[in-house]
C-alpha cells in the first residue's frame, strides 16, 4: 500500500503541474476554444490524487524499529 500511495502522489504532482502549465498557456494563447478548460480541469483531479497518495502513504508507513508493535501486546 505504501508504494501505491507514493505512485499516486507522483501522478498527482505531474497531473497538477501539466494541467496548470498547459491550461494557462491555452487560456492565454487560444482563441475561444475549450481546450483550456480541459487542461485546467486536470488540476483538481491532480490535487485529489496528491491527497489520496499522501493519506495512503502516511497511513501505511511501516513501524519504526524503536517503537513497540501494538500487535505483540
Amino acid at each position: 500500500m505504501h508504494k501505491f500511495g507514493v505512485i499516486n502522489l507522483y501522478i498527482g504532482v505531474i497531473l497538477t503541474f501539466i494541467g496548470l502549465i498547459l491550461g494557462f498557456y491555452e487560456l492565454l494563447t487560444s482563441e475561444e476554444t475549450m481546450n483550456d478548460i480541459g487542461w485546467l480541469a486536470a488540476v483538481p483531479a491532480g490535487v485529489l490524487f496528491m491527497f489520496l497518495g499522501t493519506s495512503v502513504t502516511l497511513l501505511s508507513a511501516p513501524p519504526k524499529k524503536d517503537q513497540p508493535n501494538l500487535d505483540d501486546m
